[in-house]
């Protein structure tokens, strides 16, 4: 069986992070000064982050190691390129070996395995 892209573009919350070294010594100390960014972010920016790695999660395990899934933020240069090229006005989107499978929304599991099913098939 080959291996398939899965290239998901969205608003990928960021969290600054120290050098490594200082990370190493804070988780050892069980600081995690990531968390706390996380909640301020807004409330519906945090929900659909949740849906959208769960999601991600779930697709992956199913689909492993036949799917390579990679994340792209779509505000940095290479998800603003994806955007343009695929003409996706609105995020989240889905795209599977160069072909759009789902923009501005988060399908359901179901929904998107489903289309999975079928391209990866075909």
């Amino acid at each position: 069986m080959s291996t398939h892209k899965l290239e998901v573009i969205g608003l990928l919350a960021e969290f600054a992070g120290h050098c490594v070294h200082c990370d190493n010594v804070m988780m050892a100390f069980k600081i995690n000064p990531v968390k706390g960014q996380y909640h301020e972010y807004p409330e519906y920016v945090r929900v659909e982050q949740e849906r959208l790695s769960d999601l991600i999660v779930r697709i992956a395990m199913d689909y492993a190691p036949n799917l390579l899934i990679i994340l792209y933020n779509s505000f940095s240069p290479s998800g603003f390129f994806k955007l343009v090229r695929y003409k996706i006005l609105r995020e989240p989107a889905f795209i599977l070996d160069g072909k759009v499978l789902v923009k501005g929304r988060i399908p359901e599991y179901q929904e998107l395995k489903e289309m999975l099913d079928k391209n990866i098939k075909s």
